[in-house]
């Protein structure tokens, strides 16, 4: 049986251009820098709320903006996966590391 779920993308506009040229349908840019934190906390807790939703993309600038024990609460959660993603060359391995531990299977290999 597959269960298909929805790759959502939370960031700034810049951010979400690739996924949107990818095909990522659900993209959800967020607001100025002031209302930055306080609308990614909005938004990530309803895409964790939302059934349809299996990987959440988040803008790493934006994710670390968060307070230490919010940004705990949503790296832990099983399903769905939230992944913070930013310019860094260790983003492919966070994405590993991520399905590894939801999953128990080492899709890369």
């Amino acid at each position: 049986m597959i269960i298909e779920k929805d790759v959502c993308c939370v960031g700034r506009k810049k951010f979400l251009v690739g996924f949107k040229l990818a095909g990522v349908k659900r993209c959800y840019e967020l607001g100025d820098e002031e209302r930055m934190c306080e609308g990614l906390k909005e938004k990530l807790e309803e895409l964790i709320n939302d059934d349809n939703v299996g990987l959440i993309i988040v803008e790493e600038k934006c994710f670390n903006m968060l307070e230490a024990r919010d940004r705990e609460k949503y790296e832990a959660l099983p399903m769905p996966i939230v992944l913070p993603l930013g310019k860094k060359i260790g983003a492919s391995e966070t994405l590993r590391k991520k399905v590894m531990e939801t999953i128990g299977i080492d899709l890369f290999r």
